[in-house]
């Protein structure tokens, strides 16, 4: 009579099904934790962008609101209010904010109401110039081509913190040097090609910025800069504007400029 199998023998397919379905559990588990994380992750993503979003938007509004307030005290400051400004706006500079610095500045050398200091003016218009304000180059600039309050007129000085905002792309700080190269004079030489070219960059900057800062210093704003251009092409024969144009026409921010 044939053996019958053992229930072992009997049982082995069944263990096999267990161990297959298992398996299959496992693999399921597996795939939907994965999926899962993935699907918290890019969650999480979401939300931490959604949240740099919002500080950024919190950030630019503190800083309009910051930018109103410097300039609503530049005008009580003009209007001989700046002794009780004062203590505000040293404190916004030193707390770093660099349009702070350069009212602080102007506020020291120009006076209205308020003890003049020139060498304190200088000290937090050169920090603002430092951390990247293109303004506050072009107030320096204004400063040591004026002179005045005892110290002579530094040209040369006045020529290299021009430069330094017109390297920016900055409209007044393109103007300021092209006014000065126009003229020449002192240690400066007289350079009408390159004013040219710096009138036309400083037109196209004005005309895409389409304002100016009210702390700008008097006669630096690039709103004439067109006209000046025109004037200094009118000028130069015909190849001379024509370099002067192909020169505008190759300069971008942040490069060398061609002088």
């Amino acid at each position: 009579m044939p053996s019958r199998p053992s229930r072992g023998a009997r049982d082995w397919p069944w263990t096999w099904l267990v161990l297959a379905g298992g398996v299959a559990v496992l693999a399921g588990l597996l795939a939907w934790k994965s999926a899962h994380d993935r699907t918290r992750a890019a969650e999480r993503a979401a939300r931490l962008e959604a949240d740099a979003r919002a500080a950024r938007i919190a950030q630019a509004g503190q800083a309009q609101d910051t930018d109103a307030s410097i300039d609503a005290i530049h005008g009580a400051w003009l209007r001989g209010q700046g002794a009780a400004e004062l203590p505000a706006v040293r404190a916004m500079a030193q707390g770093g904010n660099t349009r702070a610095m350069v009212l602080l500045g102007t506020m020291l050398s120009e006076a209205h109401g308020i003890p003049k200091d020139r060498a304190e003016a200088v000290r937090w218009l050169a920090q603002a110039a430092d951390g990247g304000s293109a303004l506050a180059a072009v107030r320096l600039g204004a400063m040591y081509e004026r002179g005045g309050d005892g110290e002579p007129r530094q040209l040369s000085a006045a020529e290299n913190w021009y430069l330094r905002a017109a390297r920016q792309g900055d409209a007044a700080g393109l103007y300021s040097p092209g006014t000065l190269y126009a003229r020449g004079g002192d240690t400066v030489v007289q350079r009408p090609i390159t004013a040219c070219m710096l009138m036309e960059l400083a037109a196209r900057a004005h005309a895409a910025s389409g304002r100016d800062d009210v702390l700008l210093p008097a006669g630096h704003s690039a709103l004439g800069a067109r006209a000046a251009q025109m004037r200094l092409a009118g000028t130069l024969g015909t190849q001379d504007a024509a370099e002067a144009q192909r020169r505008a026409d190759a300069w971008k921010p942040g490069q060398p400029l061609d002088l």
